[in-house]
Protein backbone atom coordinates (compact mmCIF):
# COMPACT_ATOMS: atom_id res chain seq x y z
CA UNK A 1 0.00 0.00 0.00
CA UNK A 2 2.85 2.40 0.83
CA UNK A 3 4.45 1.90 -2.60
CA UNK A 4 1.06 2.29 -4.30
CA UNK A 5 0.61 5.66 -2.57
CA UNK A 6 4.13 6.70 -3.56
CA UNK A 7 3.52 5.71 -7.18
CA UNK A 8 0.21 7.62 -7.33
CA UNK A 9 1.84 10.63 -5.68
CA UNK A 10 4.65 10.60 -8.24
CA UNK A 11 2.06 10.46 -11.01
CA UNK A 12 0.18 13.45 -9.65
CA UNK A 13 3.41 15.40 -9.20
CA UNK A 14 4.62 14.62 -12.72
CA UNK A 15 4.15 17.74 -14.89
CA UNK A 16 3.63 15.46 -17.92
CA UNK A 17 0.95 13.51 -16.09
CA UNK A 18 -2.51 14.59 -14.95
CA UNK A 19 -2.88 18.12 -13.73
CA UNK A 20 -4.39 18.78 -10.31
CA UNK A 21 -7.26 20.81 -11.80
CA UNK A 22 -8.14 18.02 -14.24
CA UNK A 23 -8.15 15.45 -11.44
CA UNK A 24 -10.46 17.64 -9.35
CA UNK A 25 -12.75 18.26 -12.36
CA UNK A 26 -13.09 14.53 -12.99
CA UNK A 27 -13.75 13.87 -9.29
CA UNK A 28 -16.53 16.48 -9.21
CA UNK A 29 -18.02 15.26 -12.49
CA UNK A 30 -18.27 11.72 -11.10
CA UNK A 31 -20.07 12.96 -7.96
CA UNK A 32 -22.27 15.66 -9.51
CA UNK A 33 -25.09 13.21 -10.25
CA UNK A 34 -25.36 12.33 -6.55
CA UNK A 35 -26.09 15.92 -5.49
CA UNK A 36 -29.80 16.78 -5.38
CA UNK A 37 -31.79 19.84 -4.35
CA UNK A 38 -31.85 18.49 -0.77
CA UNK A 39 -28.12 17.75 -0.49
CA UNK A 40 -26.30 19.89 2.08
CA UNK A 41 -23.07 21.43 0.82
CA UNK A 42 -21.07 22.37 3.91
CA UNK A 43 -18.37 24.98 3.33
CA UNK A 44 -15.86 25.26 6.16
CA UNK A 45 -12.38 26.38 7.07
CA UNK A 46 -9.88 24.21 8.86
CA UNK A 47 -6.16 23.96 9.44
CA UNK A 48 -3.38 21.44 9.69
CA UNK A 49 -0.45 21.73 12.07
CA UNK A 50 3.08 21.08 10.90
CA UNK A 51 4.98 21.29 14.18
CA UNK A 52 8.11 19.61 12.88
CA UNK A 53 8.15 20.91 9.33
CA UNK A 54 11.09 23.18 8.60
CA UNK A 55 11.21 23.33 4.79
CA UNK A 56 7.55 23.60 3.82
CA UNK A 57 6.84 26.34 1.30
CA UNK A 58 4.87 29.39 2.55
CA UNK A 59 4.13 27.83 5.94
CA UNK A 60 2.50 30.26 8.37
CA UNK A 61 1.03 30.46 11.86
CA UNK A 62 -2.49 28.97 12.12
CA UNK A 63 -4.92 28.76 15.02
CA UNK A 64 -5.34 25.26 16.43
CA UNK A 65 -8.88 25.29 17.81
CA UNK A 66 -8.42 21.99 19.67
CA UNK A 67 -5.63 23.40 21.81
CA UNK A 68 -6.59 27.09 21.46
CA UNK A 69 -3.09 28.10 20.38
CA UNK A 70 -1.21 29.08 17.27
CA UNK A 71 1.16 26.70 15.53
CA UNK A 72 3.01 26.41 12.22
CA UNK A 73 0.85 25.00 9.45
CA UNK A 74 -1.64 25.74 6.69
CA UNK A 75 -5.26 26.83 6.42
CA UNK A 76 -7.75 24.72 4.45
CA UNK A 77 -11.06 25.44 2.78
CA UNK A 78 -13.36 22.49 2.12
CA UNK A 79 -16.78 21.73 0.69
CA UNK A 80 -18.44 18.49 1.79
CA UNK A 81 -21.67 17.04 0.43
CA UNK A 82 -23.85 15.61 3.22
CA UNK A 83 -26.61 13.22 2.22
CA UNK A 84 -29.39 11.37 4.06
CA UNK A 85 -28.33 9.40 7.14
CA UNK A 86 -25.30 11.70 7.44
CA UNK A 87 -23.32 10.10 4.61
CA UNK A 88 -20.56 12.50 3.56
CA UNK A 89 -18.48 12.89 0.43
CA UNK A 90 -15.69 15.46 -0.01
CA UNK A 91 -16.27 17.75 -2.98
CA UNK A 92 -13.40 20.22 -2.61
CA UNK A 93 -10.42 20.60 -0.30
CA UNK A 94 -7.61 23.08 -0.84
CA UNK A 95 -4.84 24.40 1.40
CA UNK A 96 -3.86 28.04 1.22
CA UNK A 97 -1.31 30.32 2.78
CA UNK A 98 -1.47 34.07 3.26
CA UNK A 99 2.28 34.08 2.58
CA UNK A 100 1.94 32.63 -0.94
CA UNK A 101 2.54 35.27 -3.65
CA UNK A 102 -0.67 34.27 -5.49
CA UNK A 103 -2.84 34.66 -2.36
CA UNK A 104 -5.42 37.40 -2.92
CA UNK A 105 -7.49 37.00 0.22
CA UNK A 106 -9.85 34.56 1.90
CA UNK A 107 -12.81 35.81 -0.15
CA UNK A 108 -10.96 34.78 -3.30
CA UNK A 109 -10.35 31.31 -1.85
CA UNK A 110 -14.06 30.99 -0.97
CA UNK A 111 -15.09 32.12 -4.44
CA UNK A 112 -12.71 29.60 -6.01
CA UNK A 113 -14.32 26.78 -3.98
CA UNK A 114 -17.87 27.90 -4.79
CA UNK A 115 -17.16 28.29 -8.52
CA UNK A 116 -15.38 24.93 -8.69
CA UNK A 117 -18.24 23.04 -7.05
CA UNK A 118 -21.08 24.90 -8.79
CA UNK A 119 -19.29 24.30 -12.09
CA UNK A 120 -20.13 20.63 -11.58
CA UNK A 121 -23.41 20.65 -9.62
CA UNK A 122 -24.96 23.93 -10.76
CA UNK A 123 -27.44 25.44 -8.31
CA UNK A 124 -28.39 22.12 -6.71
CA UNK A 125 -27.98 21.65 -2.97
CA UNK A 126 -28.17 23.96 0.01
CA UNK A 127 -24.93 25.67 1.02
CA UNK A 128 -24.34 25.81 4.78
CA UNK A 129 -21.68 27.85 6.58
CA UNK A 130 -20.93 28.73 10.17
CA UNK A 131 -20.49 32.23 11.60
CA UNK A 132 -17.17 32.55 9.78
CA UNK A 133 -19.14 33.18 6.57
CA UNK A 134 -21.66 35.73 7.89
CA UNK A 135 -20.69 38.71 5.77
CA UNK A 136 -22.28 40.76 3.01
CA UNK A 137 -19.84 39.53 0.40
CA UNK A 138 -20.88 35.89 0.92
CA UNK A 139 -24.57 36.82 0.76
CA UNK A 140 -24.02 38.75 -2.48
CA UNK A 141 -22.00 36.00 -4.15
CA UNK A 142 -24.49 33.26 -3.22
CA UNK A 143 -27.44 35.38 -4.34
CA UNK A 144 -25.76 36.32 -7.63
CA UNK A 145 -25.38 32.60 -8.40
CA UNK A 146 -28.98 31.84 -7.32
CA UNK A 147 -27.76 29.45 -4.62
CA UNK A 148 -29.81 28.46 -1.59
CA UNK A 149 -27.86 28.91 1.63
CA UNK A 150 -27.96 28.89 5.42
CA UNK A 151 -25.40 31.00 7.28
CA UNK A 152 -25.06 31.17 11.05
CA UNK A 153 -24.71 34.79 12.16
CA UNK A 154 -24.11 36.75 15.35
CA UNK A 155 -26.96 39.24 14.84
CA UNK A 156 -26.51 41.18 18.06
CA UNK A 157 -22.72 41.42 17.96
CA UNK A 158 -21.52 40.93 14.40
CA UNK A 159 -20.57 44.01 12.38
CA UNK A 160 -19.94 43.87 8.63
CA UNK A 161 -18.70 46.30 5.99
CA UNK A 162 -21.46 48.61 4.81
CA UNK A 163 -22.09 48.41 1.06
CA UNK A 164 -20.99 51.50 -0.84
CA UNK A 165 -19.81 53.38 2.25
CA UNK A 166 -16.06 52.83 2.19
CA UNK A 167 -14.81 51.14 5.33
CA UNK A 168 -17.82 51.97 7.52
CA UNK A 169 -19.54 49.07 9.28
CA UNK A 170 -23.12 48.21 10.20
CA UNK A 171 -24.80 45.48 12.26
CA UNK A 172 -25.34 42.17 10.43
CA UNK A 173 -29.00 42.31 11.55
CA UNK A 174 -29.48 45.41 9.36
CA UNK A 175 -27.98 43.60 6.35
CA UNK A 176 -30.17 40.53 6.90
CA UNK A 177 -33.27 42.73 7.17
CA UNK A 178 -32.60 44.09 3.65
CA UNK A 179 -31.69 40.76 2.00
CA UNK A 180 -34.62 39.07 0.26
CA UNK A 181 -34.40 35.75 2.08
CA UNK A 182 -37.23 33.26 1.75
CA UNK A 183 -36.94 32.45 5.46
CA UNK A 184 -34.96 33.40 8.56
CA UNK A 185 -34.73 32.04 12.08
CA UNK A 186 -33.39 33.76 15.18
CA UNK A 187 -32.10 31.54 17.97
CA UNK A 188 -31.08 32.64 21.42
CA UNK A 189 -28.31 30.80 23.17
CA UNK A 190 -28.67 30.18 26.87
CA UNK A 191 -26.06 28.79 29.22
CA UNK A 192 -27.66 26.63 31.91
CA UNK A 193 -24.44 25.30 33.39
CA UNK A 194 -20.73 25.64 32.89
CA UNK A 195 -19.99 24.38 29.39
CA UNK A 196 -23.69 23.75 28.69
CA UNK A 197 -25.74 25.35 25.94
Amino acid sequence: LVYRVKRLSRGLANPKGRKEEETLRQHLASMAGLVTEETTLVIDTSDIRKDYGTHFQYMERVHDGDKDETAPGYNFLSVTAVFAQGRQLPMYTAPYSTKAPEYEGENTEVLKAVETVTGAVGTKGVWVGDKHFDNRWIFNEFEARHLRFLIAGWHDERMVLAKGRGQSVEPLAAVVARVKLTSQMRLKRSYRARGGK
